[in-house]
């Protein structure tokens, strides 16, 4: 592996949490990601963004001072000015690290940003290999948190733009990604209509157009359609704590969040899949050695 920031070897080992056994192999690719985390909040702090643990890692954070047992991801989210900001520092992460968005890589076409390490891989275990050509390093996510329209009308009317922008960037995406690559460059790069970066740059001034003081509401409405809606006072300036042999920051007012997301019950843990469904990693060869 590949890494700026060493591991305790300690951390490498097999073990068993909340009677879960978490291998060697699974502790390596947290290591992975562990390491992108502190590469990313070296940025962060040296430009003033401020940025939060969410989900599952907010979850584990707080429930486990670490990962959940058998959780693989890592989820972070910044408010959407700090996050454009973040969007702009691209080169500040040199190689093996890359911050991946729809500009910065051809067919990626998530609607958030992932940090990656070029020199491992990742992928579904339903595919027989990396057969998508962006980059599918070992990641974690980062998602903008955008302000959401105190009015119920005014949110009304832009929950259905948003809606209507976000199928026009998805279809030009799905239509355009299935081209030959020459013809997807071209699309890609000499248009507007059939272009994935112009329809994603649409969706996100939608996503921009509203404006609310420090005491609005937000929302990872570009992650999904109907996430919850929390006030920017959860937030607040960032705590550190404890995050296995690391320090996580976390919104000011976690355990509001988490019984928004998980309900009241989120102290006690119960053991599910990962979002992202089964994944391979390969914390030792570049995902371009298993393109296909």
């Amino acid at each position: 592996m590949n890494l700026i920031y060493n591991v305790p070897d300690s951390f490498l080992l097999e073990e068993t949490r909340n009677d879960y056994t978490i291998s060697t192999e699974m502790k390596k690719v947290w290591a992975v990601q562990l390491d992108l985390l502190q590469v990313l909040f070296d940025v962060c702090n040296k430009h003033g963004l401020r940025i939060y643990a969410e989900g599952g890692t907010l979850l584990g954070a707080i429930r486990h001072k670490g990962y959940i047992p058998w959780d693989d991801d890592i989820d972070l989210t910044m408010m959407r000015e700090d996050y454009d900001k973040l969007m702009e520092l691209g080169d500040e992460f040199s190689h093996p690290y890359f911050l991946q968005n729809v500009y910065t890589d051809p067919h990626y076409s998530h609607r958030h940003a992932q940090l990656r390490n070029s020199e491992t891989a990742c992928w579904s275990w339903k595919e027989k290999g990396c057969v998508k050509q962006f980059n599918q390093g070992i990641f974690i996510d980062i998602f903008p948190s955008d302000n959401m329209p105190m009015n119920p009308r005014a949110f009304s009317r832009y929950y259905k733009k948003e809606g209507l922008t976000r199928q026009k960037f998805r279809l030009v995406s799905k239509f355009t990604n299935a081209l030959p690559e020459g013809l997807y460059q071209t699309l890609r790069n000499k248009t507007k209509v059939l272009s994935d970066k112009c329809r994603y740059e649409a969706y996100e001034n939608v996503l921009r157009s509203v404006k609310n003081g420090e005491n609005g509401n937000v929302c990872e409405i570009s992650f999904q359609h109907n996430y919850p809606i929390l006030s920017k006072r959860l937030y607040g300036e960032p705590q550190w704590v404890e995050f296995e042999h690391i320090k996580m920051p976390i919104p000011q007012c976690p355990h509001d969040i988490l019984r928004l997301q998980f309900g009241d019950n989120y102290m006690t843990p119960i053991h599910e899949d990962s979002v992202h469904g089964h994944m391979h990693f390969d914390t030792e060869h570049s995902y371009k050695e298993h393109l296909i």
